[in-house]
């Protein structure tokens, strides 16, 4: 398998180390879920966007979070950064339900849907989608989702859900996926660096930089 990696980019080897496996105090995205402990919202999210069933965010929001994560295999104190993102131009299905990947610009790589970790489950890599691929800290992981047009940037991309945190120049999903911000990245009317609200998305460029938040 030959991944095109994208580490010094992403700042790889400062992101794995900063993850943590201590108590939910020590992981900073507990504090986002803390923050929604005294909001009452009934969500919906639909089966692109992964988990296809309610959430009740109520006075055990934080913990209701963290239990959605781990039922699904993903445990949000384990950080996670790409080592590749790039548009998918061409997919081919191979043997054993494996598929083969051609990113824009790089060399294509094989990925064994099985053995992966897919950070949107019920979803598959296609042409045309946002790849995001790593194999730290614990394994290949891939995360994928359709490029489409933005009218407020004016270019093409990818919407992931919040919460998320906003780290320095990188912003940390709930979902343990930590991406590099764009130079120009547009909080919307969040200053305070928590994005909250699981019915907002953030927009995340071709290149798996993340462009404005409140999709």
């Amino acid at each position: 398998m030959v991944v095109v990696s994208q580490a010094s980019a992403y700042g790889a080897s400062d992101c794995c180390s900063e993850s943590s496996h201590g108590g939910a105090d020590d992981h900073p995205i507990e504090s986002v879920w803390r923050g929604t402990r005294e909001r009452t919202a009934s969500v919906r999210r639909a089966p692109s966007c992964g988990d296809a069933l309610d959430t009740t965010i109520g006075s055990s929001g934080g913990l209701v979070a963290a239990r959605r994560l781990q039922d699904h295999g993903r445990d949000p104190d384990v950080v996670r950064t790409p080592e590749l993102a790039a548009e998918i131009v061409t997919r081919t299905n191979l043997a054993g339900g494996a598929i083969e990947l051609t990113p824009a610009d790089g060399e294509a790589l094989q990925l064994d849907r099985t053995a992966a970790l897919n950070l949107r489950p019920g979803t598959d890599p296609n042409e045309g989608d946002l790849l995001l691929y790593g194999t730290e800290p614990d394994g290949p992981w891939f995360w994928s989702g359709p490029l489409l047009d933005d009218s407020v940037t004016e270019s093409q991309c990818a919407t992931i859900a919040g919460p998320a945190i906003e780290q320095g120049d990188s912003i940390l999903f709930e979902i343990g996926l930590r991406l590099p911000k764009a130079p120009d990245f547009d909080p919307a009317e969040q200053t305070d660096g928590q994005f909250t609200d699981p019915t907002r998305f953030f927009c995340v460029d071709g290149d798996g930089h993340v462009t404005r938040y409140g999709v």
